[in-house]
């Protein structure tokens, strides 16, 4: 039905090329005892050389005849003729596909959707694990390291249950901006799926965070869940404080509460902005965490060490004392 019906607007809205084909219904009606491919390979060169020699003549019986009878032997020859057309082209395609390296024919599926296929979505796992460790470095416009952070990053949603997703430093983009009182470095993976971004400010002799915002946006955890994107941030005063020309660095947790859904975990972490020795850390600057992780077990020792010794001399001094108490007189 539908090729009647482009055959009819091919007859109704292009008259001079239907009428090339119209003039064949004598050789197509003599044609059509032989077979389908006999009146292919016959019928075009007879309607092809019809066509050189009487434009002329047709253009005067056109003008000449009030009305145009369409019979089926009509529509027989033109759609014989577009069939053996297509035969030809897709032998062509073929043979371009085989012998010419690139080019291939492929099935279009209307059903998938590519541009939704290829969206990265993070996939939260109900176990903790140890996130990767990467290093992120942003330089200046004139070429000089002005930030760089080493540091395992690991969002943690609190929503009925306990979520985990760990950062994979292969797969995000790194960007930002520095400046001379400020600076900002950006973590953000594929699509937009998560984010992590701090911001610096340099005053005097130090630097340090004022800003730390992330967001997730997973895939839901069950077939039925709304896809959610989870967002927060941490607006301390000074965070990870450093002389400039130091490095801070921490190998306990940093757990920072970002929004009372979300929290961030950054284990280990080594941060250092502005000032940058040809992109090396400088000298480190211990966290509080780590110092009382290395302090108290030694002063718990000496405590220790210390009241053992006191005992010991207690327990030596009321000997001697005794002693003396059983002395003839």
């Amino acid at each position: 039905m539908q090729c009647i019906i482009f055959v009819i607007a091919i007859v109704v809205f292009f008259p001079s090329c239907s009428g090339a084909f119209l003039h064949c219904d004598r050789q197509s009606s003599d044609l059509r005892g032989g077979g389908l491919l006999p009146a292919f390979h016959s019928l075009l060169p007879v309607c092809g050389a019809q066509r050189r020699s009487s434009v002329s003549q047709k253009r005067a019986r056109l003008q000449q005849t009030p009305e145009l009878h369409i019979h089926r032997s009509h529509f027989s020859t033109f759609f014989f003729n577009i069939m053996f057309r297509s035969y030809q082209a897709g032998w062509r395609l073929l043979l371009l596909a085989a012998f010419i390296p690139g080019v291939n024919l492929q099935r279009n599926n209307s059903s998938e959707l590519p541009s939704e296929a290829k969206i990265f979505r993070p996939v939260l796992q109900p176990s903790e694990s140890i996130p990767p460790i990467g290093t992120y470095m942003l330089n200046s416009l004139k070429g000089n390291p002005c930030i760089k952070v080493t540091m395992g990053v690991e969002y943690i949603i609190t929503e009925q249950k306990t979520w985990y997703f760990n950062l994979d430093s292969s797969r995000v983009r790194v960007s930002g901006y520095c400046g001379n009182q400020a600076a900002v470095l950006s973590i953000t993976m594929p699509d937009n799926a998560a984010s992590l971004q701090f911001t610096f400010t340099k005053e005097k002799k130090v630097f340090f965070v004022t800003k730390l915002t992330a967001h997730l946006s997973p895939m839901p955890v069950c077939k039925k869940c709304a896809n959610k994107t989870y967002s927060g941030l941490v607006a301390h005063d000074k965070m990870f404080k450093t002389a400039n020309g130091k490095s801070f660095k921490c190998k306990s947790e940093n757990q920072l509460l970002m929004s009372s859904l979300l929290q961030v975990k950054l284990v280990p972490l080594q941060i250092q902005a502005f000032t940058l020795d040809k992109g090396q850390y400088g000298k480190e600057v211990e966290c509080w965490a780590d110092y009382n992780k290395r302090i108290i077990p030694i002063v718990i020792g000496a405590v220790v060490v210390g009241l053992l010794l006191i005992a010991a001399l207690t327990y030596l001094f009321l000997r001697d004392s005794r002693s003396q108490g059983y002395e003839s007189l």
